[in-house]
């Protein structure tokens, strides 16, 4: 009898373990040659063989598609969302999406907080240049006061000397008169 086709012909794995059993058997006996009596160990070693490299080549593609979801993903989303905050002209309102709590996700969260800081230094800076726009309009309009002021104190110490010298121009030729 055919071994082969005992071992197709039986459809359990207690049946094969039987047809080896008994090609084992018959090859101690010396009814059949070595090679036929391996020929089912030989099959089982090719079959473990291609299971294995089928196993690790799925297995390298579902590792290949989590390193491509948890690491690829995060960093093109980051790296697009800085892209978007550098062409925003200057928007300091615009954050990075919320990545989890992975080391992607701790970098987005320090960036925010930069951007953050970054923002609320701009707002007080924002304020400051306001207040000092205010203090500047205010030392201008004084000094246009103490200019105004100043020309017509100038106008009135001229207008004072110039009756100054009238009474003593006056009094000169009074006193010249009574001689």
């Amino acid at each position: 009898p055919d071994v082969r086709a005992e071992i197709q012909a039986s459809g359990s794995a207690i049946g094969r373990q039987n047809v080896k059993a008994r090609a084992t058997e018959r090859a101690i006996s010396g009814e059949m040659d070595e090679e036929e009596a391996f020929l089912p160990v030989i099959q089982l070693t090719n079959f473990v063989i291609v299971s294995t490299v089928i196993g690790l080549v799925l297995i390298t593609a579902v590792i290949a598609l989590f390193v491509r979801i948890s690491i690829t993903r995060p960093l093109s989303e980051m790296l697009e969302a800085v892209f978007d905050l550098r062409a925003g002209d200057g928007n300091l309102t615009l954050r990075l999406p919320d990545f989890g709590d992975d080391e992607i996700g701790q970098t987005a969260k320090n960036l925010n907080g930069f951007i953050e800081r970054l923002q609320n230094l701009m707002r007080k800076l924002k304020e400051e240049m306001a207040q000092l726009a205010d203090a500047s309009l205010n030392v201008h309009a004084k000094a246009t006061t103490f200019r105004e002021n100043s020309a017509t104190q100038a106008v009135a110490i001229e207008q004072t000397s110039s009756a100054l010298t009238e009474m003593a121009v006056s009094i000169n030729q009074n006193a010249e008169n009574d001689q």
